[in-house]
């Protein structure tokens, strides 16, 4: 069977067409594969559970190999050599967490009744919390692995991530550990504060 020119070209740029598809999805999966793959971490304490038994909830919490996506991380201390620099390896940690303290369940440190200096007195009329996070990494022996909180800002006391939320109100925090360990089995989600008012 004789093909015209014209069914000739139309093949031979179906040919090319799939070639460079197929090179292209290749190139993709590969830079997928160097720069993120998922982790084998599970959660742990099991999402869908209050945290350090306060009323802040962890919905649910993710994990990822990757690269640290910052500027190079110092330590506050003058003459301090970076702690992790813009690409180096970390373990990131997605926690969504929700503020489940009301009125009547106060967040920690809080009365019902605010007093100031000049003698008056006001009815608390929020249950809004400052809440701040970290996390612990776990080989599959069951040993703490070695790693650096560098989430930033990098300088709070022992690192972590922090948010403020209103009571009701949920979010996601992202915690940023330094490491190149690839070997990890599971985290602990750790609650470093919470409380009514910002950390110094």
């Amino acid at each position: 069977m004789k093909l015209s020119k014209k069914a000739l070209a139309i093949l031979l740029v179906i040919i090319i067409a799939i070639t460079v598809g197929t090179v292209i999805f290749l190139q993709l999966t590969k830079k997928s594969m160097v720069s993120v793959g998922p982790s084998a971490a599970i959660v742990e304490p099991a999402a869908s559970s209050y945290l350090d038994n306060s009323s802040i909830f962890l919905i649910s919490a993710t994990s990822a190999y990757g690269t640290y996506p910052f500027t190079s991380a110092v330590s506050p201390k003058p003459g301090s050599t970076p702690v992790i620099r813009e690409g180096d390896p970390c373990f990131i940690i997605n926690a969504t967490i929700r503020n489940d303290y009301t009125l009547e369940n106060l967040p920690p440190n809080q009365e019902g009744t605010e007093y100031y200096a000049n003698g008056t007195t006001a009815n608390i009329t929020s249950a809004g919390v400052y809440v701040f996070l970290t996390a612990s990494i776990y080989d599959k022996q069951g040993r703490i692995v070695q790693a650096t909180d560098v989430t930033p800002p990098y300088g709070y006391p022992s690192g972590g991530a922090f948010v403020y939320l209103q009571s009701g109100e949920n979010a996601t925090l992202t915690i940023y550990l330094a490491t190149s360990q690839q070997d990890i089995n599971h985290f602990d989600i750790i609650v470093r504060y919470i409380g009514v008012i910002p950390l110094p």
